[in-house]
């Protein structure tokens, strides 16, 4: 956030256009392995199950690399794109039903997890409203699609 102020603060005595995007959480093929999807293929790989902890109550904006580079061509050609703009997919989606698409891509696997009764949830609901003015986020990977490709370049 000290980068957006710090260029924020720079482009306001200059007549330059700022365009930040955040993005939330990527993946994708050409990214490190490692995070939790890369966790949770591991896991799964070793042992054939995946043990969670409060999974349904944690949630995650995944988004797609080839997305996120659209997003920044998008950024660069739209003179609408001015600002911050969240690059996510506008799709929240909990610790459980990740690993559930993770599961299905595994014969014969298992998928345990356990609710603490009073763990607060934490969720990532992010706005996609700037976004959308900028590009048509039906039409970004679905997480289903984006983790059965994963699972195949293993």
């Amino acid at each position: 956030l000290f980068q957006e102020l710090l260029f924020k603060t720079f482009c306001e005595n200059y007549p330059i256009e700022l365009t930040q995007v955040r993005f939330s959480a990527l993946y994708g093929k050409e990214m490190p392995r490692n995070g939790l999807i890369w966790n949770l293929i591991n896991e799964i790989k070793e042992t054939n199950k995946i043990n969670l902890r409060n999974s349904k109550k944690i949630t995650i904006d995944y988004i797609n690399v080839v997305d996120a580079a659209k997003i920044v061509l998008n950024t660069l050609t739209n003179h609408k794109a001015i600002g911050i703009i969240n690059g996510v997919s506008g799709k929240e989606i909990s610790i459980f039903n990740l690993a559930k698409i993770i599961k299905n891509n595994f014969k014969n696997s298992k998928l345990n997890n356990l609710e603490d009764e009073h763990y607060k949830s934490n969720r990532s609901k992010i706005s996609t409203v700037k976004l959308q003015t900028i590009i048509n986020i039906d039409e970004f990977i679905s997480l289903d699609t984006g983790i059965k490709d994963l699972i195949k370049s293993l």
